[in-house]
């Protein structure tokens, strides 16, 4: 028994391993990773002048970075994998990145407002998603993440609901727009998948949005998407908010059915290739007096909390943790900082995150 347990422990180990080193693929166990998004991030050039210093002053497992096609959604813009872009993705791939394994590329919805019925408008945008993917593919991020919401449309997720349609829409029913929305998340599907097959599709909000068109959506994704994608719904106000275990627990156990929208003939594949990527806000650790960690927080100490939900995150979460925050900077760029470093408004936090990371448990499987 010894022999056997000391066999499955170097097993263990070597995986251990292994992922930490670089992406792993999709449905295997591997140590739950920190992406880091927000609004001060390295740009391109900075990430190839300093890509040491960069990696050391905040050693996340990634970035989510914009670059050059981040507006897939427009169908005023088509797209083109032109000779700009083709140079942006050799410049990246350039980078001999050695902490930053996982990088996404950014996109996101447009103001514009979306016609599910336009076969000539879904043309252009399945087409600026393949374009999106081939970019990602070439430039080596590990897939794309995507902001579903509509800022500068009341509420955000309006593009998503059917209701939001059909109170101008006298002549279709919600059911129409369900079948739409199927068929364009197919159509969306078929384009990114074509090149890159194994790409993680990662959005801030998947089924945990709770709209109706984008739970349609999601099952068209699914209903072309191959065996080496992955879905990962990152349910970015419920991570923002939470207070305790049992948060998270609720958002484990709702991606299982996708908050009630996924098909269940997609059920045993999104157990296998469907993942929660819980979300962390840190300004409302730092200034939570109007945020939605109250009253909670007034009787914890703010960093006891984030490192409390932090385990909690780790323990729930499928392979990645997102680390959002506005109003602070990770990074040194000298009288280019226009906020403060968050180490210094939030004292303790460095350490929370990076400082025993080697250590942390693999991603458990729902």
């Amino acid at each position: 028994m010894k022999r056997f347990a000391t066999l499955a422990t170097l097993v263990a180990l070597a995986a251990s391993a292994l992922a930490a080193n670089g992406p792993v693929p999709v449905g295997s166990r591997q140590n739950v990773k920190l992406i880091h998004a927000g609004w001060v991030t390295p740009t391109v050039a900075e990430l190839k002048e300093n890509i040491e210093k960069i990696e050391e002053e905040a050693p996340f497992d990634g970035l989510i970075l914009h670059m050059g096609v981040t507006d897939v959604m427009n169908a005023a813009s088509p797209m083109k994998y032109d000779a700009a872009l083709r140079r942006q993705a050799r410049e990246f791939k350039s980078i001999k990145f050695k902490q930053y394994t996982d990088n996404f590329l950014a996109v996101m919805i447009d103001q514009r407002k979306i016609d599910w019925f336009s076969d000539e408008e879904w043309k252009v945008l399945a087409s600026n998603w393949g374009v999106a993917a081939q970019v990602a593919k070439e430039a080596g991020f590990v897939g794309l993440c995507f902001d579903p919401e509509c800022y500068g449309v009341y509420p955000v997720t309006s593009y998503w609901l059917s209701s939001y349609y059909l109170k101008t829409d006298k002549e279709r029913k919600a059911e129409d727009y369900l079948e739409a929305a199927r068929r364009r998340g197919q159509q969306v599907g078929r384009a990114i998948f074509k090149e890159y097959y194994d790409i993680k599709f990662f959005s801030f909000y998947f089924w945990s949005m709770g709209a109706d068109l984008l739970g349609a959506f999601c099952n068209g994704v699914l209903d072309v998407m191959p065996s080496k994608a992955a879905m990962i719904d990152g349910d970015e106000w419920r991570g923002y908010c939470a207070k305790n275990e049992k948060a998270y627990e609720n958002m484990a156990k709702n991606q299982r059915t996708g908050y009630g929208m996924l098909d269940r003939k997609h059920s045993r594949l999104y157990r296998t290739q469907g993942q929660l990527a819980p979300a962390f806000y840190l300004d409302a650790y730092v200034n939570p007096k109007n945020d939605c960690l109250m009253p909670t927080i007034r009787n914890e100490k703010p960093i006891k909390m984030f490192s409390s939900n932090l385990k909690y995150a780790r323990k729930h979460s499928d392979g990645y943790i997102w680390i959002y925050g506005e109003r602070g900077t990770w990074w040194d760029k000298g009288e280019a900082n226009k906020f403060k470093p968050w180490k210094e408004q939030f004292p303790g936090v460095w350490d929370v995150l990076f400082g025993g990371r080697r250590a942390a448990a693999p991603a458990g499987r729902r």
